[in-house]
């Protein structure tokens, strides 16, 4: 079927990941595959992240079907869940800020505080960055990365180990805080160290020992500078400066936080005062 819808869109053609998928797909209530790829190629063709859209677009249309935005506001868009077209016209509209798309392209957060009405409470984002395609209800360490993460809701910087939860079908309640802390700290270092290197966080699994395998590879670049005992603590000052560099910009305890919608008893796995404390014991 994938190949069909290339063969259809050959003007479209663009590598699909799971991410666009998620965000340009169900997340809007589009299912044919060929949209799905239209909606893609133009997220890059315009040079707009296709999560943060797609993830925006759902927050409208909800809105829409709320009764909160109507055509008046969306210049005639007919946003609905399931409207392709409307979706084409908003990431071109979000590209150019033009009619809708000035709106749109503030991103979730701040279009929902604009707009009122309770809209924040399903705004998908952290720190204004919108939710990857992952239910942190059921990983309780990736709940607390997306949360304290530095960026927001990244999955790069809070996914990293998330498919050993996947794997072992880690839907843990909070039990178990100082470990799950623990094991997300490790995850938050080593992707500090990954990032400082540049290296690709794909590649995290590929190493016995990310330390010492990252040492000597830097070492070979480099020369002798540097003491090894000094690079085992720069995974912690990585993390620290980010920490540092937001609170600077004013970032407080709310920023650190998830969307309501998580945070409001729809799971029993996640429930507000397990979080706190998760986050309580981070801090």
């Amino acid at each position: 079927r994938f190949e069909k819808s290339r063969a259809q869109n050959s003007e479209r053609a663009v590598r699909l990941e799971y991410q666009s998928v998620y965000a340009l797909g169900p997340l809007c209530g589009i299912n044919e595959l060929s949209d799905i790829v239209e909606a893609a190629a133009l997220c890059d063709e315009l040079g707009v992240d296709t999560v943060s859209m797609g993830a925006t677009i759902a927050w409208a249309m909800e809105s829409f079907e709320r009764g909160i935005l109507t055509v008046e506001h969306t210049g005639g868009l007919d946003l609905r869940f399931g409207n392709a077209s409307a979706v084409f016209a908003c990431i071109k509209q979000t590209a150019s800020k033009s009619s809708f798309g000035t709106l749109l392209a503030e991103g979730s957060l701040r279009a929902a505080q604009s707009l009122g009405h309770g809209s924040e409470s399903w705004a998908m984002q952290v720190k204004g960055l919108e939710m990857p395609g992952y239910d942190p209800r059921h990983h309780d360490g990736l709940s607390l990365g997306l949360a304290v993460s530095a960026r927001g809701a990244c999955h790069n910087h809070a996914g990293l180990g998330l498919e050993d939860e996947m794997l072992l079908d880690n839907a843990k309640s909070y039990e178990d805080i100082e470990d799950t802390v623990d094991r997300g700290i490790s995850r938050e270092n080593r992707q500090a160290l990954m990032d400082a290197l540049g290296i690709c966080k794909f590649f995290h699994a590929a190493f016995d020992d990310l330390t010492q395998e990252s040492f000597d590879l830097l070492s070979l670049i480099r020369g002798n500078g540097g003491s090894e005992s000094e690079f085992v603590h720069l995974p912690e000052r990585v993390a620290a400066i980010r920490r540092l560099t937001n609170l600077r910009e004013g970032l407080v305890l709310e920023d650190d936080s998830l969307p309501r919608r998580f945070l409001d008893g729809l799971s029993d796995n996640l429930d507000r005062e397990g979080f706190e404390k998760q986050r309580t014991r981070y801090y």
